[in-house]
């Protein structure tokens, strides 16, 4: 985990999916994202998969309150180039 001083990165975590597709389906935040539909909890769990198999070009991360632990949001870097 990455701590800063009330917060910290940790790699996202099977159980966090059902909280990251509930703030994922939000209306008002769905609006601006690439896909605006629904997320079922199989999706979330598909896109799972899939990170787990680019974890060379995507990493996300849940961000976690360091009192209590628990998720208070989510933030990725995507599609990483390597190359200098």
């Amino acid at each position: 985990m990455i701590k800063g001083k009330k917060v910290g990165l940790r790699a996202v975590e099977k159980q966090d999916l059902p909280i990251l597709r509930d703030w994922r389906n939000i209306v008002e935040f769905r609006k601006n994202f690439r896909e605006e539909r629904e997320l079922s909890l199989v999706d979330q769990e598909s896109w799972f998969d899939h990170l787990q198999k680019t974890k060379h070009i995507n990493y996300m991360f849940t961000i976690v309150d360091l009192v209590s632990l628990k998720p208070i949001g989510a933030a990725g870097l995507l599609y990483i180039s390597w190359t200098i």
